[in-house]
Parts: structure tokens; sequence; C-alpha cells
């Protein structure tokens, strides 16, 4: 899913619906300060808002010099991986200097989301119907899961390795032993309608299951957790649902169970475990972040802003910038970033 940043008609799956413009704080915002975006109905989970721009002649060359070789692994330094959507390309990056090793180009069909587990194996989500999963390792595809998805969204992991995917078309979560397809361990639908859309995923360190779920027929959202897990799908809990301004993006959870929600203006750390209240905003200069991840420190966030095709690394928790990586970086149209070390609970 992309977000349009005019004014716009989409069509989604047979539903036509007005796109307003995106909105954003200004680069002098400060964090930490209750967020006060405006709400902004996004497109439809499952179709692309925003045309591709396209890459430039010369970028395209870049990546195709870049995909003919192997991803130069640096000993000892983490790498931040950027899911470019220009190629597309997962473009590696060394996650302290920030220089370009390589891509990876191979297992991508309309991807939307990266993930990396405990041991290091990246995951991404490819959205076209009847769509997969395919994980990595040491940057070559080495296996895909497909099993009851529609069009996956999102993808997680939790800490004993098993493979959860938000999906768009049938509005189920499905959750995966590793390396396992012939079936799920669990394939849960928090809300029994196949027009909603679970359109962001979360797992913390008791293995609860936090879920967005997208009612887009009427284009509002419900947070929902399954306590302890997705075993037996019991009916999910409802949350306060705090954000009034939620958009419809890729979320994450810190290791004291906060979670972080994308809304298009600001990143908004919610309080666990009552999630009722918004705490902060982190980061700032933003016009449609729509995706964050936390390394596994939790020192640091990386939040991907799909208007100013910028990836900004974030200090956390408290919420200053540390860099914007972009153009000057070879980034053309980045949908999600993630690093390496990740934080999984």
């Amino acid at each position: 899913m992309r977000p349009v940043c005019v004014f716009s008609l989409a069509a989604a799956l047979g539903a036509i619906a007005l796109l307003p413009a995106c909105a954003g704080n200004s680069p002098g915002s400060s964090s930490l300060v209750p967020s006060s975006t405006a709400f902004l109905a996004a497109s439809r989970p499952g179709e692309r808002g925003r045309p591709l721009t396209g890459c430039s002649g010369e970028r395209r060359a870049q990546q195709e010099m870049a995909h003919s070789q192997p991803v130069k692994a640096e000993k000892g330094v983490a790498e931040l991986y950027v899911l470019d959507i220009c190629e597309p390309s997962i473009d590696v990056f060394n996650a302290k200097t920030y220089r370009e090793l390589g891509s990876i180009a191979s297992g991508l069909d309309q991807p939307d989301d990266l993930f990396v587990d405990r041991k290091g194996n990246l995951y991404v989500s490819n959205e076209t119907l009847d769509g997969d999963v395919t994980e990595y390792t040491s940057g070559e595809p080495i296996f895909t899961y497909s099993a009851n998805m529609g069009r996956p969204y999102v993808v997680t992991t939790d800490a004993k390795g098993d493979v959860y995917e938000g999906d768009t078309y049938n509005g189920y979560i499905n959750e995966y032993s590793q390396h396992q397809n012939n079936g799920t361990v669990a394939s849960c639908q928090p809300v029994a309608d196949g027009n909603d859309a679970v359109v962001g995923l979360a797992v913390d360190s008791h293995n609860d299951v936090f879920a967005e779920i997208n009612d887009t027929d009427t284009f509002s959202y419900e947070l929902v957790e399954y306590p302890g897990g997705l075993t037996g799908c019991p009916s999910p809990a409802v949350l306060p649902l705090p954000t009034a301004d939620m958009a419809g993006y890729p979320m994450a959870i810190d290791k004291n169970g906060n979670l972080l929600i994308p809304v298009l203006g600001s990143v908004e750390v919610v309080d666990g475990p009552s999630y009722s209240t918004v705490n902060a905003t982190i980061g700032s200069g933003f016009q449609c972040a729509a995706n964050v991840t936390l390394n596994r420190a939790n020192t640091l966030a990386y939040v991907t802003d799909e208007c100013n095709d910028t990836v900004t690394v974030v200090n956390y928790p408290s919420g200053t910038n540390v860099t914007v990586l972009g153009s000057g970086n070879g980034l053309t149209d980045p949908q999600a970033a993630v690093a390496s070390l990740n934080a999984v609970y």
C-alpha cells in the first residue's frame, strides 16, 4: 500500500475512494510532544495508491551494477536493509556509516514489508494476489511461505522463530513454523469480514500478538491484542485506540511493550500495557511516515517516509533525528527499512 500526496481518485478492488493530500510536521517540529496530525484516509491496503515514479537511467544502471555483485558484508558491523520498490530491490547499507554494500534483487514481487528474526534471517512480504513471504540468509532466498495467504502485507517473527503474516485480501493473520509451508500453526481472522485488512503486526516478549485492522469499507481502524498468542484463535481484546489519526501502516513494539505507530506526520509511542495513552512522538520532518522498526538495543528507530522518499534514523526513546537517507544514498522509492540486529522479543 502506498499513500497519496495529492488529491486523487483510487480504485481499490472495485471501490473508489477520494484521497486527500499528505499532511505532515514541518522539519523544525519538536519530538516527544503529543501528536496533532489530522486523520488522513489511506488508500485501501492491497492496492498501491501512489503511482511508482520509476527509476532514472542513472539509478537503474547503478542498481544493475550492484545486483551483478554479491552484498559485501563487513565483519562485526550490523547492516541496514532498505526495501526500494524502484527496481524493486533491497539496498544493503553499513548500519553505522550508511555506506551501500550492495543490493538484493531476487525473490521480490510487489514487496511491501521487511523484518529480521533473532538469527539474522530477513523476511519480505510480496503483496501480489496469492503472494508469499520470502526468507533470506546472507542475501539469498532460502524459503517461501504462502499457505492460506491472499495478499501478504506485513510480516514479523516471534522469539522462537515462528513467522507471522498479516493479509489485506482475506483479513487473516497466519502463523508458520520456520521452514514449514504445508500448513499454518494458526490462521486467525480478527474480524469475520472479508473486506477487512491486517495492516500492522507486532509480537511482544509474552508472545502477545498485536494487530492493526483496517475496515476497508469505512477506512476506520481497530487495534486488537491476542494475549498469549494465536493458538486456538481466541477472540482478541479490542484496545482503546488512543491515536485517532491511525493511517494503516506497519508498526513496531519496544522492549517495554510500548507500540510505535506511524501516523503520516509523526510516529506515535503508545504506552503499554494499557495502550490508552500516546506518550510521545519521535522524529521530525515527516510527510508520510509509513513504516517503523527498532534495532535490537532499542536505541535507534528507522522511519520510512513514502512522500519524501527517505528513511530517517531516529534516536530512541529521545526521539531526535540522527540522519536522513535519501536520493544522496541511492534511494529512489523506499518502502521499509530494518537493521540486521533487529528488535525481537
